[in-house]
């Protein structure tokens, strides 16, 4: 049972730009669905859940200049109220992880600049784009945080934030955690769906027999959690306490749900067993209810394998806001709370005629009626089958979540790159080319995949998949306790082919593929589905720093005493097409420098509690560069030899230069001169510094600045981020 407990939140949506707001349009069943406004596309035929705010009203309520995406500025006004409610500062936010979610980041300035990206004329829209950016964005308007970081798992997301918050506090990273997610509409995303065939032209109504699929929505919604102590001694009443979370993988399709609804059953029972809760003792269920004729018909079978016929009050809370994919959990968290404290449960709106096959029926009485809430449940179920729930108590808790001394190691881990892929070669046998872009070996994929599943996959799923095929083999390992994937950009190469047929065909004959394949954590659920894992599984999309926020989430995994997690899947996988490899060199991820080599990578590596020769004994999360040297001294040990991320430009590399100078008399190694830079070059670190233990040598290849023979006794590596920040992982030789 978790000891952290919500002191504030925020939320802007279709119903409301502030809690007061939103109260007051739920008891008034006043919905927030109605014709197209902003949103520039042609099919106005579909009603949405749009912030009754403009661009131009959003700059001017934040004092902004100019505008910048849209879902920062909404992540924004829910970060605001929030963190007024929580009574935070500036010294707060320095002891604070900052978590938030986002499918679409910054789409919708990509869109506004759509020919300027296609024809590569402005150097910034690939910054603009990344999901990342709305999380630096907001931190950027409050000060420094200790971490920050951005998931995407489609229309989970923001409870997966919600998780990975409570377990930040929880393992010690931080004492404050600001976790939610925030998602604008634009056309990409909302033709997308489109071509799913699952938009509704009339208002949504989940749960009803008659019902035809979503209304999409937008805004942002954002909570603060701490322990109970930490609130109480700064004089804060906790709202609630969070008692329960659970994610699991249905590892059925990727936008479809199973008929069983095995993933949305396992959340549910994990969120419970982690409670220790009955399921008659929940009040109400707030359920990810989308309208589609799929997920409601498989939600009510989960809720009924979990509730029998006693099932709670449940409704869906979407024909009020919209479908607001990945803020979805965060703003209906905060309709929960916000029941929870008024004592009222939220109606099924337009709910009429009931489901067939003994589906459930939700609570759409036309008059709120006053009840007590003691334990609430929501759900957010995403593609990919990436199911969450979380359980609000108002009651006290009786914390025993204790975290174990539980240490990580290495088992296994291999890498598809411009190396020989799936081997070590490179080793004694290292390939030097001179081009700008260094050009990807392909693998014999009939070695891991059949031919009849590789010719549906694009490169950068194939490499995954080959990757975490060959790793768990190697481990001799079929199904991990949790798979952690993380990527820059996610799927780009889909991506851009998507954004193409938008323009070319004036939103008219696209193709859905592309459009699910460009999903973020595609790669994520590919990898369960294909070894029908139901486990935990999660995606996060953070640039350059999406390896090490998958590194804190295995870290968190594992422990978690009760948690049962002894291995872990995780890697890191980004591609490049003509045009991004153009945008990132502009943008200086890739150096401009005839040294300096862009990359793909794809590392998969599978982390044990089981002692392994490759033990990991510090993890540094990314620090500001004239913070990250004295973390250094602490780990450092005699005999140790630093892995650096130089790549060759000289304008990077000066950040290295006072930790060279430093460290004069330590064994510097460096590998992007042989794998180049890339999003994922922190994994590739990882990998290479893991196989120099593995293998107990390090090869002259590695060699950087070199006054004595380095041992393999303890490798750490150190990466320098374009944010400016430092991280750093130490690997040592177990003997």
């Amino acid at each position: 049972m978790s000891n952290v407990v919500v002191s504030g939140m925020g939320i802007v949506s279709a119903i409301g730009n502030n809690k007061q707001e939103v109260l007051a349009s739920l008891i008034a069943h006043q919905s927030g669905i109605a014709p197209i406004v902003f949103l520039p596309t042609k099919h106005k035929q579909y009603p949405v859940g749009e912030v009754k705010l403009s661009n131009k009203q959003l700059t001017s309520r934040l004092g902004m200049r100019e505008p910048i995406s849209r879902t920062a500025m909404l992540g924004m006004l829910a970060f605001d109220e929030a963190v007024r409610q929580a009574n935070l500062n500036k010294q707060d936010f320095r002891r604070s992880a900052f978590i938030s979610g986002t499918c679409v980041g910054g789409m919708d300035l990509t869109e506004q600049n759509l020919n300027d990206y296609l024809n590569n004329t402005k150097s910034n829209l690939i910054k603009q784009h990344a999901c990342g950016e709305h999380t630096h964005a907001i931190a950027q308007r409050y000060g420094d945080f200790a971490y920050i970081t951005t998931l995407s798992t489609a229309c989970s997301t923001a409870l997966n934030a919600i998780i990975q918050g409570i377990e930040m506090i929880e393992s010690g990273f931080v004492d404050f955690a600001i976790v939610g997610s925030a998602e604008c509409l634009t056309r990409y995303h909302f033709n997308g769906f489109r071509t799913l065939h699952i938009l509704d032209e009339k208002p949504c109504r989940p749960f009803d027999a008659t019902r035809q699929g979503i209304n999409l929505g937008e805004g942002a919604a954002y909570l603060i959690l701490e322990s109970e102590t930490s609130a109480l001694s700064r004089g804060i009443e906790p709202i609630a306490r969070i008692i329960g979370y659970g994610n699991a993988c249905d590892a059925f399709h990727q936008t479809a749900s199973s008929e069983n609804g095995e993933g949305a059953y396992l959340a549910m029972k994990k969120a419970l067993n982690e409670a220790r809760l009955q399921p008659q003792q929940i009040n109400y269920l707030n359920a990810h209810g989308t309208g589609t004729p799929n997920n409601d018909q498989s939600e009510s079978i989960a809720i009924r394998r979990i509730f029998g016929n006693d099932y709670p009050p449940v409704s869906s809370t979407k024909a009020f806001t919209g479908h607001t994919t990945a803020a979805s959990g965060a703003i209906e968290s905060v309709i929960c709370l916000l029941a929870m404290q008024n004592n009222f449960i939220p109606v099924n709106l337009n709910w009429q005629e009931p489901m067939p096959e003994n589906a459930i029926t939700p609570y759409a009485k036309q008059e709120a009626q006053q009840q007590e809430l003691n334990y609430v449940m929501c759900n957010a179920f995403g593609f990919g089958g990436n199911d969450s729930s979380i359980i609000f108590s108002k009651k006290n808790s009786k914390a025993t979540q204790t975290n174990s001394e539980a240490y990580a190691y290495i088992k296994s881990c291999t890498q598809i790159s411009a190396q020989q892929p799936l081997s070590e070669l490179w080793m004694e046998q290292p390939i030097l080319r001179d081009q700008q872009i260094l050009p990807t070996i392909e693998p014999q994929y009939s070695d891991f995949i059949s031919p009849n599943q590789a010719r549906r996959m694009t490169p950068i799923l194939k490499r995954a998949l080959t990757t975490a095929i060959k790793c768990m083999r190697d481990a001799n390992i079929e199904k991990p306790d949790a798979i952690i994937a993380g990527t820059g950009l996610g799927c780009i190469a889909s991506t851009e082919n998507f954004l193409k047929q938008i323009q070319n065909n004036d939103e008219e004959m696209l193709s859905p593929t592309p459009f699910m394949q460009s999903t973020h954590n595609t790669i994520s659920s590919l990898l369960a589905i294909h070894t029908q894992n139901h486990a935990y599984n999660n995606t996060f999309s953070h640039l350059d720093n999406s390896f090490e926020a998958c590194f804190a989430d295995m870290i968190c995994k594992i422990s978690k005493a009760d948690n049962k997690i002894n291995n872990v899947l995780i890697g890191a996988y980004d591609e490049l097409t003509p045009l991004v490899s153009q945008l990132l060199t502009q943008a200086d991820y890739f150096g401009k420098d005839a040294a300096a080599k862009g990359a793909e990578t794809a590392v998969s590596m599978l982390i044990t509690t089981q002692p392994t020769q490759c033990k990991i004994t510090d993890f540094v999360l990314p620090e500001k560069a004239e913070n990250g040297y004295k973390y250094l001294d602490h780990i450092l040990e005699d005999g140790d030899c630093l892995l650096l991320g130089v790549n060759g430009d000289t304008t990077y590399d000066q950040l290295y230069k006072p930790l060279i100078d430093f460290y004069y008399d330590v064994p510097l190694l460096h590998y992007k001169h042989l794998f180049g830079e890339s999003l994922s070059s922190s994994a590739m670190g990882v990998y290479v510094a893991a196989q120099c233990i593995l293998h107990n040598h390090i090869p002259e290849c590695l060699h950087y600045k070199v006054n004595k023979q380095p041992k393999t006794k303890g490798i750490i590596f150190v990466n320098y981020t374009k944010k400016n920040q430092l991280s750093a992982i130490r690997l040592q030789k177990n003997d």
